[in-house]
């Protein structure tokens, strides 16, 4: 007899599917499960036929995302709340009165990404609209993960010709409460691609990459547990380190630099460590938020971030409308998760062979307070998630991954 849990998976397995997106040589694989983007295939620089795949995934995604739940949350959206919760826990004032919510805690004491069944791991309903383009709707009932409140949420992935060598992948989120909800909810989506520009198994993994952010001046420090402190520092002046804004840096001189200063680590123990690419420490490297520059106008994007990979001239913009962006080195990937069974190519996910630039709003910044001046990149409330309220405004985020080659 088949448990209950059994069950779910089977009935979730026989509803999931595969979808493509194609444009000016670029094309986009997603799954209804998670809303999981599991390829994207990219030209080769003087060449219409060759193309690599630049995200990590599963060989098998269909059976693979809801077999393993996906740990490193590889390509999905998360939600409800992406990122971290302190304790995993929040207050809303609901109209009966303030209220506390215990959620999911999935990431030793703290919530992360919506918990253990979070959004990433949903069956969402499909709609393909024209070849470039397909929307993915999720209702998420009031108590789902714990979270208050029955919501409606909408992610549309959509594939914009830029130029002759260039297609950004637009990914439009919409959250909004269900008709006659009266709580009110925390809403903070993200993409959670692991993007590498050499292709998804290349050897030397992010090392040779740069990465510049030209419109942080400011980010957010952390704690040991990875919970952002609620000081707003200045890069330029305060943490080198950090400092992605003031020019493009190489992955891996900025990884060594990471090593030695932040832990404290020998010369020779740093190099080693970037040079093999591992080392037990799941802190050595960038899971951080970096403040956004406002754009001149709600309705434009500001240019959150640069990535580039010199030998094979293909370059990464992104740009969006959210406060934050979290750049998240790879630094969990361990060559298990997947095993090289179970992923694309049979490839070895080792630390740092990707990166991560989730758009969205800062971590645990439910818990900050709600005054704030928004023209103030150095208060944290500045970031903070978006409350879903009845007859209040909806949830709109916008990013795009502008891939130039």
């Amino acid at each position: 007899m088949c448990s209950k849990e059994e069950i779910s998976y089977f009935d979730a397995l026989s509803t999931a599917e595969i979808f493509q997106l194609h444009s000016s040589g670029v094309t986009l694989e997603v799954c209804n499960v998670g809303a999981t983007i599991t390829k994207l295939l990219v030209p080769r620089g003087g060449s219409s036929s060759l193309v690599d795949d630049i995200v990590l995934g599963y060989k098998n995604p269909v059976v693979d995302l809801l077999r393993t739940k996906n740990p490193s949350y590889l390509g999905g959206v998360v939600g409800r709340v992406a990122n971290r919760i302190a304790n995993g826990i929040f207050e809303l004032d609901q109209h009966t009165g303030p209220t506390k919510y215990q959620l999911d805690r999935n990431d030793g004491s703290n919530h992360l990404h919506g918990g253990f069944v979070g959004f990433n791991l949903k069956v969402w309903q499909a709609e393909e609209i024209d070849e470039t383009c397909i929307r993915f709707t999720l209702i998420s009932q009031d108590g789902d993960q714990h979270y208050p409140g029955s919501v409606k949420v909408v992610t549309t992935y959509s594939l914009v010709p830029c130029s002759d060598s260039a297609v950004a992948v637009r990914v439009e989120f919409h959250a909004e409460l269900v008709e006659n909800e009266t709580k009110c909810s925390p809403i903070n989506l993200a993409q959670h691609s692991y993007f590498n520009l050499a292709g998804h198994g290349a050897p030397e993994g992010i090392l040779d990459h740069t990465l510049y952010l030209p419109s942080s001046k400011y980010y957010t420090p952390v704690n040991k547990l990875l919970i952002p402190t609620g000081e707003v520092r200045d890069l330029a002046k305060d943490d080198l380190v950090m400092d992605f804004g003031s020019h493009p840096k190489l992955m891996k001189d900025a990884l060594l630099e990471y090593g030695k200063i932040k832990l404290g680590l020998s010369e020779e123990e740093v190099t080693t460590s970037v040079s093999q690419r591992v080392h037990p420490s799941t802190s050595f490297g960038f899971d951080h938020n970096y403040v956004v520059n406002s754009a001149p106008s709600c309705s434009d994007l500001s240019v959150a971030a640069i990535l580039e990979h010199e030998p094979t001239k293909r370059r990464l913009t992104v740009r969006t409308n959210a406060p934050g962006v979290q750049v998240y080195s790879g630094n969990f990937l361990d060559g298990l998760s997947p095993p090289p069974t179970e992923s694309k190519e049979g490839s070895c996910y080792k630390k740092w062979q990707s990166i991560c630039l989730e758009t969205q709003h800062y971590p645990n910044s439910i818990n900050a307070p709600e005054t704030v001046k928004k023209e103030d990149e150095t208060c944290f409330s500045r970031g903070r998630c978006h409350i879903l309220k009845p007859g209040g405004r909806n949830y709109d985020h916008v990013v795009e991954y502008e891939l130039a080659w």
